[in-house]
C-alpha cells in the first residue's frame, strides 16, 4: 500500500474534510500544532498549500504564510500521516514550497516531544532559533506566597501605577510604548518585527484584551519607568495570561518580580484560578520570572528556521568551455580517471553562492528514457544544510523537463550517508553489483569503516 503513487497538488477546497481528518490524526492531544497549521491555511497572507494525495486521501499538508508584525520571514507547518512518515513525502512537501517566491528565512515551530519533525528539521539543515515555554501558574496552591514575595521586593523609593492610571497621561504612555518596543526588538532579533511606527504599537499596548488595571510600570523618583509587565485575559475565563515584560537595566529584576507577585494577587483578588505565560528562552526577563515563580513544568515549542542559504543558491548547468569544479567531483568519486570521462560524457550542474561552485552534479544519458546521476558532491563547509537533497532533486526536474521516464544512481555499499539520501529523495535499490570497486579501482576504498567493494544501484520514476 504504501509503494503506490503518491501525488503532490495544490490545496484546494475538495480536500478540506480529509485534511481535518489528518491533523486530528496527527495532532490528538496537542492544539498549539493544530491551531498553528489552522492559522496558517486560513490567513489572508497564506502564500501556498499543498497537500500529498494517495488513493483519494490527504496523507500529508503543508501551508506557507506571511504576517504583517514579522514580515522578513515566512512562516510554514507541515504534517505528515504517521503511516507515510520517513518515505520522502515530509521532504517531497518541504520542496514544493522551496518551489515557490518566498521571503527567507523560512520559520515554524513545533513541540518538542514531535520527534519526527525535530529530526527532519535537523537533518535538513534548519537550525533551532528559540524555545517557547507555555507554564500554568496555579494561583490556589501558592497560599499567600505572592504576598510574601510583594512584600519581599517592594521598594519605598518606587511609584507603581496600573496601565489605567497612566493612560491619559501623554507623556509616560510614549515613553512607556517606546521601552516595550525597544525590549521586543531585543528579544526578537532574528526575526525582527516589521512595525516601527509608535502610533500601532501603542494600539498592540492598549488593546481591549489587555487589562489596564492588571498590567503594571515602575517609576522611580524622577519619573522614569524601570519596569513594566502586562496581564491579558484569557480564552478560558478561569485563566490570566502574563504579556509582554521588561526592566531598565538589569539592576532592576526584583522590580519584574514585584509587578508580577502584584499581577498574582491581582489574579486571586478577581477569583481566577490559573495564570498562564509565553515565555521565550530570547527573553531575558520572562526567564527571571520562571526562575523564582513555581510554575508547573511543560513541554516546550521548538522554533526553527531555515536561512536564506538555498535561496542565495544558484544551480547552473556548468559550460563546455569552463574548468568542472575537479576537487568538489573527487569528493564523490576518488577516481580522477572515471570523472573525466563520464564528464566528457554528460551534463556537469554546479550549484554557486556568490560565484563560488560549493556543490555539484553531473547526468549521463543511459538509454532512451532513462538518464543516470554519476556524481552528487557539496562542499565540506557547507554539508549539513540540506544541499545535497536539492542537488538531487534539481537533477530529477531537470531530468524531467527532458522528456526522461526514470532516473537511476549508484553508490558504494559504505556510502551510508549517501544510501539514506537518495532513498529519502524517492530512489528505490533495484540492483547489487558485487566487487564493482575492486574491479574499476585500483585503490581501495574505506568509508565509515567499511571497505567499499560494491555498487548498490538505486532508481526512481519520474
Amino acid at each position: 500500500m504504501v509503494n503506490e503513487k503518491i501525488i503532490y497538488e495544490k490545496c484546494e477546497s475538495r480536500h478540506s474534510y480529509s485534511l481535518r481528518s489528518l491533523l486530528t490524526i496527527c495532532f490528538p492531544s496537542d492544539d498549539y500544532s493544530q491551531h498553528f497549521f489552522e492559522r496558517g491555511l486560513k490567513n489572508s497572507n497564506n502564500s501556498c498549500t499543498y497537500v500529498a494525495m494517495k488513493i483519494g486521501e490527504v496523507i500529508g499538508a503543508i501551508t506557507a504564510w506571511k504576517t504583517k508584525f514579522h514580515p522578513n520571514c515566512t512562516y510554514f507547518s507541515l504534517v505528515v500521516h504517521p503511516l507515510y512518515r520517513n518515505i520522502a513525502v515530509e521532504a517531497e512537501l518541504l520542496d514544493q514550497i522551496k518551489m515557490q517566491d518566498l521571503t527567507y528565512p523560512l520559520q515554524t515551530s513545533i513541540s518538542e516531544t514531535n520527534y519526527f519533525l525535530k529530526d527532519f528539521y535537523e537533518k535538513n539543515g534548519f537550525k533551532e532559533m528559540r524555545r517557547t515555554y507555555l507554564p500554568l501558574l496555579h494561583i490556589s496552591k501558592m497560599k499567600g506566597l505572592y504576598e510574601s514575595f510583594i512584600k519581599k521586593y517592594e521598594k519605598t523609593n518606587v511609584s507603581i501605577k496600573s496601565f489605567k492610571e497612566i493612560k491619559e497621561d501623554e507623556n509616560v504612555t510614549k515613553r512607556l510604548i517606546l521601552m516595550v518596543k525597544d525590549t521586543y526588538e531585543q528579544t526578537h532579533k532574528k526575526n525582527p518585527p516589521g512595525i516601527s511606527d509608535v502610533h500601532t504599537w501603542g494600539e498592540l499596548i492598549f488593546n481591549e484584551d489587555t487589562m489596564l488595571d492588571s498590567s503594571y510600570i515602575a517609576l522611580s523618583e524622577s519619573n522614569e519607568i524601570l519596569a513594566f509587565a502586562f496581564m491579558h485575559e484569557g480564552e478560558n475565563n478561569q485563566v490570566l495570561e502574563l504579556g509582554w515584560r521588561g526592566t531598565k537595566g538589569v539592576n532592576n529584576a526584583n522590580l519584574l518580580l514585584l509587578l508580577t507577585a502584584m499581577q498574582i494577587n491581582d489574579a486571586n483578588s478577581k477569583g481566577y484560578e490559573c495564570i498562564e505565560a509565553e515565555v521565550d528562552s530570547t527573553d531575558p526577563y520572562s526567564l527571571e520570572m520562571l526562575k523564582v515563580f513555581p510554575f508547573s513544568t511543560t513541554p516546550s515549542l521548538i522554533t526553527y528556521q531555515l536561512s536564506n542559504v538555498e535561496n542565495a543558491m544558484n544551480i547552473r548547468r556548468l559550460a563546455k568551455t569552463e574548468k568542472p569544479p575537479m576537487q568538489l567531483l573527487l569528493l564523490a568519486d576518488p577516481s580522477e580517471r572515471m570523472v573525466e570521462d563520464y564528464l566528457k560524457r554528460g551534463n556537469c550542474y554546479i550549484a554557486e553562492i556568490n560565484n563560488q561552485a560549493i556543490g555539484v552534479y553531473v547526468l549521463l544519458s543511459s538509454g532512451p528514457h532513462t538518464v543516470e546521476l554519476v556524481n552528487v558532491a557539496v562542499d565540506p563547509k557547507h554539508q549539513g544544510q540540506g544541499i545535497g537533497r536539492r542537488l538531487v532533486m534539481d537533477a530529477i526536474k531537470i531530468a524531467k523537463s527532458k522528456g526522461y521516464k526514470s532516473i537511476e544512481v549508484g553508490t558504494g555499499n559504505s556510502s551510508i550517508g549517501q544510501l539514506a539520501l537518495y532513498q529519502k529523495c524517492g530512489f528505490r535499490i533495484t540492483t547489487i553489483e558485487k566487487d564493482y570497486f575492486m574491479t574499476h579501482y585500483n585503490e581501495e576504498i574505506f568509508e565509515n569503516g567499511i571497505q567499499c567493494r560494491d555498487m548498490i544501484r538505486l532508481s526512481r520514476e519520474i
